[in-house]
Parts: structure tokens; C-alpha cells; sequence
């Protein structure tokens, strides 16, 4: 039944194709000329002479007016780079709000961003910004909306403050850009600006609230002759060493893998970039944050490693599921290879394909570790383990794509294959179709094995809702290279949002939210009340005109726990407040209170932010849960308390040089933890990082002698690492 549903919709959307309102598309024409200087001192007559784009409309706090404050950018271009000069005028220069912060990261500040589209297919494309400050943001845009701030270019930008406003510089390599062949080109632009004291947004090319922000509708920059990609190759090489102490050994100086590793990164052809890594280290990456988990599975964990995010859009796929912009659930998910020795990734647009590939070696692989201990492998097994995915997406019709994934993780003695597609339908201007099929096969499980994702929705500013279908056969395995919670379910519901403007009686905007979801047994009768989990829920936020934010909800909800076999009821409700993430000192609070299991819960979680001043900034955040269980044989009633205490402290010396430091308390498992981090951007793409973690706590451990020790509550393993790269770009 779901195939012939499923062909029925791709008929109809390739009937209807895509209608979008038509706007008049602006157009700004590069000039060639001799190389500027960008060196923060922006002056009329090296920049005026390059072509203008100018008159940006603002999409916040007014759509459709004109920028409260003028913006002039001006395009130049040599063989060897693209040339932007941007004046951003203020009437009020001293009240520009300017913070130094880590690279991809606007902080509390006024922001100017670029986007092109490079090979003007209306899909994807770069964009690169910065801050009155200097800091560089940049990343990719992907599925016409998307974007991924993973990519880090070598690109150059300077910045400074003058009596009339700001300015930005920037200098872009054709090299660090993908781009077809040809004698000439015309590129998609568009330019964002930001005014954050007054949460203003304004665009070049008008952007609507109902349709958002969209490659599709970029306005053109032409004239750009006789510019080449390059042959974009860089060879980055790092050397790391480490020192370590723990109770049981001395202080020890270690050289993992001969203390040296290198990544490369080519430009196959124009569209395609090959990156190798051979014995990466991630000293640099911050520690996971620690959650207060009641549920009975894991959490999912964000990817941090530079490797595993470049390029890292090209492998999601429309059957990621989201809340609260993190993801959920993930077909292919990159945490899995925890240690790896060496990895291949090619990714890029070939025609209307994008592709990429990945190949990596896991050694002491998690999952198969965790199996030895269970007993599910030999113990003599070794947990090494290559990984493989190879995806392709095409675009189709003007806004839509249909895509293909291959997957395997293969090691001695059984692996783990996952093969689908899917495919991401745009019509009717605001409506989306999205559906994904797969099949997993490990060792000689071959039926049951399916996974179905559809999903229906609808954007506006005004009102948006979305509806979904999950389904998941009771053998497909998903965890070995994905991250799902179980299998042996389907699962529905729907969402919508009501969020009138209001801009009166001291209120902005205020949201009104509708929830429900059903989820059963997938081999049983879907409608099984004994064991359906079921509910809804209702949300409602409001925003100031001083742009606090308050919200509050009720959920009323029956939860079956495949453990204890038993629906338990969940009626909970919550709130949160929160100010102006513009101020000097924010902060959040949530509460949440309602049924769990045989008892009942609190929930408490905050944070504080205080910024001082532009170089400083700490972040405070403190979560507690209290739940109260009937003890099943004596009747009585046992309270548990679980909380964690987080800091992170940083400080920006200039932008190329900052020091972070983060202490984390959790009460679960009495353990302190220290790290603190000096990450030095000497040259572009070049680095110094000196990292220090020490660990607390009064776990037991054997000696020596084989005696078990209950130490008092102190340090239990300290390790200083310095890692240096430096990148050659050729």
C-alpha cells in the first residue's frame, strides 16, 4: 500500500513540477581591475569603482522596507581572486556592537555575509561573513536552504570602524572555490546584513518571510571572464605529543603513532574534492556536554571532528529526523568510528549529481568492543572494523532531488550493510514532500529489515504544519553505522504552528503549538491500546517588543516502556523564560514537571551568559532532575536527584588567539572534570592548540598488587597535549 501512496505522490509532484512567485532578480556586474589592497583601510578610490549592489529591504523587524541603514557593496576581481569592499553605514557608529569570538561564531554582534552560487543551479552554493571585529564565518548551502558551517575556506577578510559606520574587506581565492570551467560566468549573490541592537535583517535581493531564505532566488553577479578554480591542493601536517598521569602511573611522555599525522585535500576536477587523513587527532575538539538522561537509550552526539564535518551535508539524507534543531535519529552516523587510523572522503557536484564517498578504518570500534563484552562476538575477535558509504543525490525538476545511499561496515567473522533511497520534493512554492526507504543486511538476516520514512509538510510565516509516517521492521538493524533509539515500530503524528505578528500592547509575535504522535509495535495491530504510546500536547510562546521570550506547554501522553512491559502514563507540563540574547548578562530558565513511570519528576535547567566586554565571555548552566519512584515490592516511595553544573569561560585576545577554558560537575557519577584550551591561528589554516584535561573523582580502582583502593575525592588522570599544523596550499 505505501508503494503505490509513494508513486502516487512522485506522479503528482512531477505533474505539478514547482510554481513560485516570480520576483525581478537584481544584478550586479564584477569589474576586473588591479589588485586592491585589503588591508582595513577602505577608501573610495580603490573600491567605488567595482560594480555596486546597493538598496537592501529588510526582512526583519519590517518586511518590505527599506533598510533602516544604508549598505553599498563593491565587486572586483583578478585572475586569482574575487574582490568585495562593503560599507555599512550607521547613524549611531558608537553603539556598533562588535564581539571577538571563535571562527563560525557571529556572538553578540553586527554581521555582513556574501553567498554565491558558484555553478548557478539555484541549490547550493558558499557563504562568507564577518563582524565589525573581523571574525570569519563561512560554510555551505545545501538543498536550497540548508546550511553547514563545517567547511572552513582559506579566504582573507579585514575589517575596522570609522566615523560613519563599518567595513569589511574581503578577498576570496578562486582556488577555494568550486566552480564549472567556462569563458564566462554568471554566479548567484545575494548579501545579508545585520544590525543585532535592533534585530535588524535586511537582504540585496528581497527575501520573503513566507518563502525564507532560498539559493533559488538570488539575484546574479556577472561579468566575472577568464577565472579559473585551480589546481586547490593543501597538504596539512600536524605533529602532537602528549604527557600524561593517571593514580596508577607516573607521569609518562606518549607519542601515539609516531606523533605525527596529515590531512590532504585535492580538487579532483572543478567539482570533486578528495580529502585523506591519516592518524588525525582531535585535541582540539570540545568535550561533549554531559545530560541528565532518564530515558532508557543513549543520546545522540553531535560530530565536532573536522574530518567527519567536511563536506558532511552531502551524506545527510531526507530520512534524518530533527528536534530542536539537533538531530535525532541519523542513517548514517560519523560518531560511530570512535578511533579511527586513516579516512578517504570524495565529495562534490558532478551534472546534476552530488556525490560523495567515504572510506575509514576504526580501530577498538565501540560497537564491536561492546558485543565482545556482551558475548554476541568471540573474544579472541579483533574490533577493527572498515566503514563504507557511498551517496548520490540528483536534482530534479527546479527545487527537488532523488537520492541513493550504499553503507557497510565490514570486520572478521560478519558485517552490516544498509542500502535506500530517497528523495525530497519542493512544490506549490511552500510544500514539501520527503521520503525515505532502506533495507539493512547483516550476516544472514535478509527479511524484516526496512526502514520507511515519509513526511509531509507546509512553511509560512504565518502557519506551518508537518505529518509523518515511520516505520521500522523488527530486524532492521540501523545502530552500526546510524543512531535510532530501537526497531519494531511505526509511528505517526503531526505538528502545527500558528505565530501571528502582533507588534502591539508590548508584544512582538506569540506562537501557539499543536502536537500529537502515535507509536506501536510494528508486528503488532497499530491500534493495540495495551501498548500503544500515545499523546499531544499544547505550546504557546510569546515575544516582546524588547525581545524576551516566555513560553509554556501541557502535554497529556501515555508512554509504553518496552522494558517493564507496561503504559505508563506522562502528563507533564513546562515553562521557560528567557531576555535578549543581545545583553550584556542572559540567561534561560526551563521548568518542567509532570508523571513518570510509577512516580513523578521535576526538571530544572538554566544558564547565564556574561559578556562583560567583546573579548570576554562565561557561560554558566546548571541542570537538576528530582524523580520519585514507588518501589514495586515494599510500596514505598524512593527519591533520586541527578544534576550537572557546567562552565565555559573564554577569552579572545585578538581573533587569531584565544584561551577557553570548561569545568563540568556531574552529580550522577561524582566526577569533576577540567579542560582548558590555547588555540593560536598563526596563518591561515594554520594552527597551535595546547590542551590540558584533568579528571576528579573517587572512583575505585586496583593497584598493582591487585588490591581494590576507594581514594578520597581528588585527581585521577591529567593530560597536556600540544598539537601544531601548518598548511600548504599550492
Amino acid at each position: 500500500m505505501l508503494k503505490y501512496l509513494t508513486m502516487t505522490c512522485v506522479c503528482f509532484l512531477a505533474s505539478v513540477g514547482v510554481s513560485f512567485t516570480e520576483q525581478t532578480l537584481k544584478t550586479v556586474r564584477a569589474v576586473r581591475t588591479n589588485t586592491p589592497v585589503v588591508d582595513g583601510k577602505f577608501t573610495n578610490d580603490e573600491w567605488c569603482a567595482g560594480g555596486l549592489a546597493k538598496d537592501f529591504i529588510q526582512i526583519e523587524p519590517h518586511e518590505g522596507r527599506p533598510a533602516s541603514e544604508p549598505t553599498k557593496a563593491y565587486f572586483l576581481y583578478d585572475s586569482q581572486f574575487l574582490y568585495v569592499g562593503i560599507k555599512c553605514y550607521d547613524s549611531e557608529p558608537d553603539k556598533i556592537m562588535g564581539e571577538l569570538s571563535g571562527r563560525d561564531s557571529e556572538g553578540a554582534s553586527d554581521v555582513i555575509y556574501l553567498a554565491l552560487d558558484t555553478y548557478k543551479d539555484g541549490r547550493n552554493g558558499y557563504f562568507f561573513g564577518t563582524t565589525p571585529t573581523g571574525v570569519q564565518i563561512d560554510g555551505r548551502i545545501f538543498n536550497e536552504q540548508e546550511t553547514d558551517n563545517s567547511w572552513d575556506g582559506v579566504w582573507y577578510v579585514e575589517t575596522g570602524i570609522c566615523d560613519d559606520g563599518w567595513f569589511a574587506e574581503f578577498k576570496i581565492p578562486f582556488s577555494t572555490l568550486s566552480f564549472p570551467v567556462k569563458e564566462e560566468h554568471v554566479w548567484g549573490l545575494n548579501i545579508l546584513r545585520k544590525v543585532e541592537r535592533k534585530k535588524e535583517e535586511s537582504f540585496w535581493q528581497p527575501v520573503k518571510r513566507d518563502e525564507g531564505f532560498r539559493v533559488s532566488n538570488f539575484g546574479n553577479l556577472e561579468n566575472l571572464h577568464g577565472i579559473e578554480p585551480g589546481l586547490n591542493l593543501q597538504i596539512l601536517p600536524y605533529a602532537t605529543s602528549k604527557l600524561r598521569k593517571d593514580r596508577l602511573n607516573p607521569l609518562t611522555f606518549q607519542k601515539d603513532n609516531g606523533f605525527t599525522g596529515v590531512d590532504i585535500r585535492y580538487g579532483v576536477t572543478s567539482n570533486l574534492t578528495a580529502v585523506l587523513t591519516i592518524y588525525p587527532d582531535f585535541a582540539q575538539i570540545e568535550a561533549d556536554e554531559d545530560r541528565i538522561n532518564l530515558s532508557r537509550y543513549p543520546y545522540i552526539l553531535r560530530e565536532k571532528r573536522p574530518f567527519f564535518l567536511e563536506g558532511a551535508s552531502i551524506f545527510h539524507n531526507a530520512g534524518n529526523s530533527m528536534s530542536d534543531g539537533e538531530y535525532r535519529t541519523a542513517l548514517f552516523y560519523s560518531r560511530r568510528i570512535n578511533q579511527p587510523v586513516y579516512g578517504f572522503k570524495t565529495t562534490g557536484k558532478v551534472g546534476n549529481w552530488d556525490m560523495g564517498v567515504l572510506h575509514a578504518l576504526n580501530e577498538n570500534d565501540i560497537g564491536l568492543k561492546t558485543k565482545i563484552e556482551n558475548g554476541e562476538l568471540g573474544s579472541k575477535i579483533d574490533p577493527k572494523a572498515f566503514y563504507n558509504v557511498i551517496r548520490m543525490s540528483r536534482d530534479i525538476f527546479s527545487r527537488s532531488q532523488i537520492g541513493f545511499i550504499g553503507m557497510s561496515k565490514e570486520y572478521r567473522d560478519g558485517f552490516n550493510r544498509t542500502f535506500g533511497m530517497d528523495t525530497k520534493m519542493r512544490f506549490l512554492n511552500n510544500y514539501t514532500i520527503s521520503f525515505e526507504g532502506v533495507k539493512s543486511f547483516t550476516n544472514n538476516i535478509h527479511n524484516g529489515n526496512h526502514s520507511i520514512n515519509l513526511y509531509f509538510s507546509r512553511y509560512s510565516d504565518f502557519f506551518k504544519f508537518s505529518t509523518w509516517y515511520q516505520e521500522q521492521a523488527p530486524n532492521f538493524i540501523g545502530n552500526e553505522l546510524g543512531f535510532y533509539d530501537y526497531n519494531n515500530f511505526r509511528s505517526s503524528g503531526g505538528w502545527m504552528q500558528l505565530a501571528p505578528r502582533l507588534e502591539k500592547f508590548g508584544v512582538r509575535r506569540m506562537g501557539h503549538n499543536i502536537n500529537f504522535w502515535y507509536k506501536n509495535f510494528q508486528n503488532k495491530n497499530f491500534f493495540d491500546y495495551a501498548s500503544l504510546t500515545r499523546g499531544w500536547n499544547y505550546n504557546f510562546w510569546t515575544q516582546t517588543m524588547s525581545y524576551w521570550m516566555f513560553g509554556a506547554g501541557k502535554s497529556f501522553t501515555k508512554y509504553f516502556d518496552r522494558f517493564d512491559e507496561v503504559l505508563y502514563p506522562g502528563d507533564s507540563y513546562w515553562i521557560r523564560l528567557n531576555n535578549n540574547w543581545s545583553s550584556k548578562i542572559n540567561f534561560s530558565i526551563n521548568h518542567s514537571q509532570g508523571k513518570y513511570r510509577t512516580g513523578y519528576r521535576w526538571s530544572y535547567n538554566s544558564s547565564l551568559r556574561i559578556r562583560p566586554n567583546n573579548r570576554f565571555n562565561m557561560q554558566l548552566s546548571y541542570n537538576r532532575s528530582q524523580v520519585i519512584l514507588r518501589d514495586s515490592e515494599t510500596g514505598s516511595m524512593n527519591q533520586h536527584q541527578f544534576e550537572i553544573w557546567r562552565s565555559k569561560i573564554y577569552y579572545h585576545f585578538n581573533r587569531n588567539l584565544n584561551a577557553r577554558l570548561i569545568l563540568q560537575y556531574n552529580g550522577i557519577n561524582r566526577q569533576l572534570a577540567a579542560y582548558y584550551l590555547i588555540a593560536y591561528n598563526f596563518k591561515p589554516g594554520s594552527f597551535l592548540y595546547i590542551a590540558y584535561t584533568e579528571q576528579f573523582d573517587s572512583d575505585s580502582y586496583l593497584n598493582n598488587s591487585g588490591v581494590e583502593i576507594q581514594p578520597n575525592f581528588g585527581s585521577s588522570a591529567k593530560l597536556l597535549q600540544v598539537k601544531l599544523s601548518y598548511l600548504i596550499q599550492i
